[in-house]
């Protein structure tokens, strides 16, 4: 889910890209969905994960928001949120964490990896879109 700006669509599409798509399931959420709709679609598909991007400079504060928001709504979701910078203050992962985060990475590897150990997490009975079982599921 791209949070603000096309900045964070093309996050958005490099993580697309990054990601393997027989290991995890990648669905790019429109950020022109409400928050509201994006909590519904969460309880209805019951992912293993959900992955924020956000660029900097700005952004922060809307982040921390919707972590908050979605921790609330959703409280077992594991959240990823991607704030890719050369230089992240702690301070802005405490923040994201206790807000709701459960990993903030702050390169696109970083990111990967996080989305990747969330697909790890789905049941045992996941699979990928040709039907076979998602590679580390269970």
């Amino acid at each position: 889910y791209a949070l603000r700006d096309a900045s964070d669509a093309a996050a958005l599409a490099v993580m697309s890209r990054l990601l393997d798509r027989e290991a995890c399931r990648f669905v790019p959420l429109s950020r022109t969905m409400l928050v509201s709709e994006v909590v519904e679609r969460l309880k209805a598909e019951r992912p293993a994960g959900l992955c924020l991007l956000s660029v900097p400079p700005g952004g922060m504060a809307h982040a921390r928001t919707l972590c908050k928001r979605l921790r609330a709504a959703v409280p077992d979701l594991k959240i990823a949120v991607g704030r890719w910078a050369s230089t992240l203050p702690e301070k802005y992962r405490s923040a994201l964490t206790e807000a709701g985060a459960t990993y903030v990475g702050r390169t696109p590897a970083e990111t990967r990896e996080h989305a990747i150990s969330m697909a790890r997490l789905r049941p045992t009975n996941a699979v990928a879109r040709n039907g076979r079982p998602v590679a580390g599921a269970g």
